[in-house]
């Protein structure tokens, strides 16, 4: 049984080699020192967030600050995006249910028949007889929960609200960079197939044990709550000599003041005193599905499960990388095999280390 998740799915589609080497090698890049990158803040956000579910405490435990070792500054941060996401939002007026658990949700689908696939024992379609790919998708879901009527609630956006369907909704929560343009992130989160994996997951698994009175087990979509980092001031200082304005940290200290870096005037310059103490912001999104979506995603979350089973067999070789994603403007960063795959060199210690690639999802 193949088992696919999103974070899968999403690795593979920016670069089959980039998945390869993360899923397949079990190679990750070798921190070295205290981290503040965004999947650190993140991992300290959602353990805060997944405590405070089950304790009512927004704490971050130490096995994860052991596990991620942020710096003090990122921890400072993800405690304040906790601490504040609670004041905003103290408690859903509905319980939510398992949090951070892994559900798994098994489908096959017959390229034959071009639909998903009824199997028998021996992995072939009970419509037309051909061989199917067995898939198990599997999506971490921040916690799920009931809505007994349709609800309207807050959505922390000037001037929006958010309706709640009567049904069952899966919860994201999602951090998110203020340098990022938010209504571009919320189109794009939207449409993320993240939304898809987690309806699928959970519309399964209430099939398989409702929970509720009366059987209602219509999942109606994810409630994403956004944690946005607190935008940080750059100040800047116009040089006296040249007449440019510059970063203030730019400016190289000397004997009687500060020296511009490009003319090298010396001038006195004014500290920085913050005024004003950034902080986070925060707001929620609704993402739902229809059926023919979710029919859709099913077809190519087996298309792209086909690949991978390939590549797992006979090696990487048999794809083709995606050199455009290996520096990309568009996801705002270096692939971490990026200077190993266009050097032509392996990806292997001491820049790398040997991981278990799945143990996000606690499986």
């Amino acid at each position: 049984m193949f088992l696919l998740d999103y974070s899968q799915y999403s690795s593979f589609l920016m670069c089959p080699w980039k998945w390869y080497e993360s899923y397949v090698q079990g190679m990750s890049p070798r921190y070295s020192g205290q981290r503040s990158d965004p999947l650190c803040l993140g991992s300290l956000v959602h353990n805060g967030l997944d405590n405070y579910s089950k304790s009512g405490r927004p704490e971050i435990d130490m096995t994860c600050l052991t596990d991620n070792n942020p710096t003090p500054e990122t921890y400072r941060i993800a405690q304040m995006m906790c601490e504040g996401y609670v004041q905003k939002y103290p408690r859903e007026r509905w319980e939510v249910e398992s949090t951070e658990e892994a559900v798994q949700f098994p489908y096959a689908w017959c390229k034959t028949c071009n639909h998903q696939a009824v199997c028998d024992e021996g992995e072939h379609c009970l419509g037309c007889g051909s061989d199917t790919i067995p898939v198990a998708g599997i999506a971490k879901l921040d916690g799920q929960f009931y809505v007994p009527e349709d609800t309207t609630i807050e959505s922390g956006l000037p001037g929006q609200t958010l309706t709640l369907s009567r049904g069952w909704w899966s919860r994201e929560y999602k951090t998110k960079s203020p340098g990022i343009d938010r209504s571009v992130w919320l189109a794009e989160w939207a449409s993320k197939r993240q939304a898809d994996f987690q309806i699928l997951a959970l519309q399964h698994r209430l099939e398989e044990t409702p929970r509720h009175s009366g059987d209602d087990i219509s999942v109606q979509g994810v409630l994403v709550s956004v944690l946005e980092k607190p935008r940080q001031y750059t100040p800047k200082r116009k040089c006296k000599g040249c007449g440019e304005t510059w970063e203030l940290d730019s400016f190289r200290p000397t004997a009687t003041g500060h020296a511009c870096p490009m003319c090298g005037a010396e001038q006195k310059i004014k500290p920085y005193v913050p005024t004003v103490v950034p902080t986070p912001e925060f707001f929620r999104i609704v993402v739902t599905r229809s059926p023919q979506q979710l029919e859709t995603s099913r077809r190519e979350f087996a298309m792209v499960a086909e690949a991978m089973e390939q590549m797992r067999v006979l090696g990487k070789e048999i794809a083709i990388p995606n050199r455009d994603n290996c520096i990309s403007n568009r996801y705002h960063k270096k692939c971490e095999y990026a200077e190993q795959h266009i050097g032509g060199l392996p990806v292997a210690e001491p820049q790398f280390v040997k991981v278990d690639p799945f143990k996000y999802l606690g499986i």
